[in-house]
């Protein structure tokens, strides 16, 4: 069975915690890179990786939060932790903050960060700015393909549509250029009788930026032009990187795989104020220990993941075919139908969001209703990113715990999905049924005694 990497991307997209600084009183830099270095060798070296990945994600945290905040005066934006820099053509709204911008609850606390919002002197009238770094978070995952340095056309249109679907239905998209770049545009019809959306999605390099644009009727056609203006002022040149001092302190690790020197190589990018550079680093230090965790065991027909508890048997070794795939804090069990010509059967994925975001974010949905925005906004991302259109969703318990599922038709012709998503400590757990279209419902329920038995532990 064929697994699209954008259903994995997708939720994870939309199930990054944005985590907020703990204080404005910063150690000083060498202290703290020899204090991360220390524990995360200690915890390495008792072969607790989980743990050291933990402190590696508190390590980058700490070094992102040392960029200046951005700044917005006189209608000019600029973000040196983003090296970008554009004006406001809404010279008479008001900057204002998260809890005045009305969009949906899910978006300022999974992932995009809000980089500037206004409001206009018409109720209606809303700008936004915000931006996800998309590279990041598959290289934390082990999703990134090597030499891969910009978004696709592709990936644009994924990253788009899922935030989208969140305000509304896409009623036309296209690209187009403005000034300098290459964008997405696309144009939300908001649910009963709301105001019109537009919004203008591009990338540089792997990071994606979206520049939201809710509409009063009356101002519609005046504030699309400012839009517009704004994106052609977008520069991507603020106080830049030094690359040729990153590549010659990152030329300096011989042995991709040992952790002491990629731990030298980020104290010293630390050290020199390259914190986005640093980061990147801990990134591949992530994969670096995630890849000396446990690793995934096939025996008496059964696959498991001991760190995550996750064990699937294979109910008849004459009909499915058992396998398992590990991406770094991407994990998968496969049960596929062997005589199968259209790739049908089950994939339980594991997305260990330690791995990806830090232990935070663990803590950041303590109660069902922050549960359910989490899963709503990652099931409907990932069922979306295969399919066409989402047939049926609701919410159910699977295992115990609440889930999300949906039925969607996919992109892979004669096949339907549904898809359940739900929350374990550390990590989230997704199911991908893909069936026949025309034996979908028989098929669906064969699928569904095999993963809510005992076949399936969780």
């Amino acid at each position: 069975m064929k697994i699209s990497q954008a259903f994995i991307i997708s939720v994870l997209l939309l199930s990054t915690i944005t985590l907020t600084a703990a204080g404005n009183q910063k150690a000083d830099i060498k202290d703290v890179s020899a204090r991360f270095e220390k524990e995360i060798l200690n915890c390495a070296q008792q072969k607790e990786f989980r743990d050291a990945i933990i402190k590696a994600a508190e390590y980058e945290q700490d070094l992102i939060f040392r960029y200046p905040p951005a700044s917005f005066q006189n209608n000019f934006f600029q973000s040196e932790a983003e090296h970008m820099t554009f004006s406001s053509s809404f010279t008479d709204w008001k900057k204002i903050g998260l809890k005045e911008l009305e969009i949906p609850e899910w978006l300022p606390m999974m992932g995009f960060n809000i980089l500037l919002a206004q409001e206009g002197k018409v109720e209606e009238d809303r700008f936004i700015a915000l931006t996800m770094n998309m590279g990041q978070i598959e290289q934390r995952m082990g999703l990134s393909e090597p030499g891969q340095g910009k978004m696709t056309d592709q990936e644009l249109l994924l990253g788009g549509t899922m935030i989208a679907n969140q305000f509304g239905a896409v009623t036309n998209q296209q690209f187009k250029t403005f000034g300098d770049h290459s964008a997405l545009v696309m144009k939300i019809g908001s649910a009963v009788g709301g105001p019109p959306i537009t919004m203008i999605n591009l990338a540089n390099g792997r990071r994606f930026y979206s520049f939201v644009l809710i509409s009063s009727l009356r101002n519609q056609q005046d504030n699309e032009n400012k839009l517009n203006e704004v994106v052609k002022t977008l520069k991507f040149d603020y106080k830049p990187a030094n690359t040729a001092q990153i590549k010659a302190i990152r030329d300096k690790i011989t042995d991709k795989n040992a952790l002491e020197p990629r731990l030298k190589c980020i104290a010293e990018l630390a050290a020199m104020g390259e914190y986005n550079a640093a980061s990147e680093e801990l990134a591949n230090l992530r994969t670096l220990l995630s890849q000396r965790m446990q690793k995934p065991i096939i025996k008496d027909n059964t696959a498991e993941y001991p760190d995550y508890g996750v064990a699937l048997k294979n109910p008849d070794d004459t009909k499915w075919k058992l396998s398992v795939e590990d991406m770094g804090g991407t994990k998968m069990l496969l049960l596929e139908e062997k005589w199968s010509v259209k790739n049908e059967g089950i994939a339980i994925l594991i997305l260990d969001t330690i791995m990806a975001y830090g232990p935070q974010a663990a803590k950041a949905f303590e109660n069902d209703e922050q549960k359910k925005d989490l899963l709503t906004g990652g099931g409907r991302g990932s069922a979306l990113s295969i399919g066409t259109s989402i047939e049926s969703e609701q919410f159910s318990t699977f295992k115990g715990g609440i889930a999300y599922e949906a039925v969607v038709v996919t992109n892979m012709p004669g096949l339907k999905a549904k898809c359940i998503w739900t929350l374990r400590p550390g990590f989230m757990l997704g199911v991908l049924m893909l069936a026949d279209t025309n034996s979908f419902q028989k098929k669906i329920t064969e699928y569904e005694k095999i993963i809510t038995s005992d076949a399936l532990k969780i």
